[in-house]
């Protein structure tokens, strides 16, 4: 049975709240900053920054993440956590396609991975995008 786990010792919930608290000390310390980076027309900047934390992990829900997070070698998931993690994105209904775009690149770019790592870790393998509505192609190219 699954703990749904974000690394072995701590769970994803508890591992999103931390984030969470240290994305709303962020929010305070850069506030004029985030909002200059992030906001759009219908959203403030520390509402996508917010919903991006909340949205980084949630790939690692997937049973062949946790698998190897319990350590089973043999079942090796090809994936980056945050490319699935991204996918959820697509769930929230009353988003428009720029909050959408700035959303999944925070998600996409959590661990210092650029758009071209992430193509050649996951895509060349499996080069059907999973990003709906936002191809992603072996080349670079959007």
């Amino acid at each position: 049975m699954f703990k749904n786990l974000a690394k072995p010792d701590e769970t994803i919930i508890e591992h999103t709240k931390e984030c969470l608290d240290v994305a709303k000390n962020l929010v305070s310390a850069f506030e004029n900053e985030i909002e200059r980076l992030l906001s759009t027309d219908k959203y403030s900047g520390e509402e996508i920054f917010l919903l991006s934390t909340i949205f980084h992990d949630l790939g690692k829900y997937a049973t062949p993440f946790q698998q190897q997070t319990l350590g089973d070698r043999e079942g090796f998931w090809r994936f980056r956590h945050e490319v699935l993690s991204s996918e959820f994105v697509n769930l929230l209904e009353d988003i428009g396609q720029q909050e959408r775009r700035l959303i999944i690149y925070s998600i996409l770019s959590h661990h210092n991975k650029t758009i071209k790592q992430l193509e050649k870790a996951t895509f060349i393998k499996n080069p059907k995008p999973l990003i709906i509505g936002m191809p992603l192609s072996v080349t670079g190219t959007m």
